[in-house]
């Protein structure tokens, strides 16, 4: 019986790939060669001046050495395009443009390495409008910073100056508070540090708040509110915003601030009591007459 021997063919081994295969294929522009070049000895520049570092305190030589390390390093990254040509600041309203960019302190032609975000971010929060920023590198040649503002509550009087703060606190500004009119004034010591609840409780009544020209901050303890027409309003220390509530409906129902009174003190919770002005207080006191 005839049979036929098939022989196993030897499988061939997959060619191995190279993790470059197809980089060989990727041609750069001349313009890109040239800074992938430079961008190479910079960060070659880089890992010497790392490891140089340990020595670089008891040696002269290599102390000279660094330097001009860091100097071809400056001159290696400006030859690769990687110098500041942008500056783009976005969530700005506030704050003047020229007094960011000082800050900010990015400078067109400087190298973008040498240029430190997180400094940048600390010295732009440490700004009176400043609430917030993020400050970050783009390469090759964009530095972005993008804020957040304060919202201005109140302005705060203190020490002869006027400040303009937020619901913090913060002292925002004290230049050119003409345009901030509008917004309630508070005086004293720590009523910066109130602002928030009173303000809240005040805008909550808008003919209060209309007529409010002042809120003083009495022994770190308690409000009293000066509206128009000189009349004093005396707030408890707690029950606060009840006592504005009052206040409100009084005048609501029965006029009260129309009236010829000069304080109306609220301090106590079961009664209002009132001092009438001066005039208001002599026709009294003359037969027949009323107030």
């Amino acid at each position: 019986m005839w049979g036929l021997k098939l022989r196993r063919r030897k499988a061939k081994p997959a060619p191995r790939l190279s993790p470059f295969r197809g980089l060989a294929r990727l041609k750069l522009s001349p313009e890109w060669r040239k800074r992938a070049l430079w961008g190479g000895l910079a960060f070659a520049g880089l890992g010497t001046l790392a490891a140089l570092a340990p020595m670089a305190w008891t040696s002269e030589p290599v102390q000279e050495a660094r330097e001009a390390i860091e100097d071809a390093l400056d001159t290696a990254i400006e030859l690769a395009g990687l110098d500041i040509r942008r500056v783009e600041i976005s969530g700005q309203a506030e704050a003047a443009t020229e007094d960011l960019l000082a800050v900010l302190a990015a400078r067109a032609g400087e190298p973008i390495l040498a240029f430190d975000p997180r400094q940048a971010r600390r010295r732009l929060e440490a700004m009176g409008w400043i609430a917030a920023a993020e400050v970050r590198r783009e390469l090759p040649d964009r530095i972005v910073a993008r804020l957040i503002e304060r919202a201005p509550l109140a302005l705060w009087q203190h020490d002869g100056r006027i400040w303009l703060i937020d619901a913090a606190g913060h002292r925002i500004t004290n230049q050119n508070l003409g345009r901030f009119g509008h917004l309630p004034l508070v005086v004293g010591e720590e009523a910066h540090l109130q602002a928030q609840v009173l303000v809240a409780a005040v805008t909550a009544h808008p003919a209060i708040a209309h007529q409010l020209e002042a809120a003083v901050w009495v022994s770190r303890r308690r409000w009293t509110l000066r509206l128009a027409r000189g009349v004093e309003v005396l707030l408890p220390e707690a029950g606060m915003a009840e006592a504005i509530a009052l206040l409100a409906r009084l005048d609501r129902e029965r006029g009260l601030l129309a009236r010829a009174v000069s304080v109306i003190d609220l301090r106590l919770a079961d009664r209002v009591m009132l001092r009438l002005t001066p005039d208001a207080a002599w026709r009294l006191r003359e037969p027949g007459q009323s107030t």
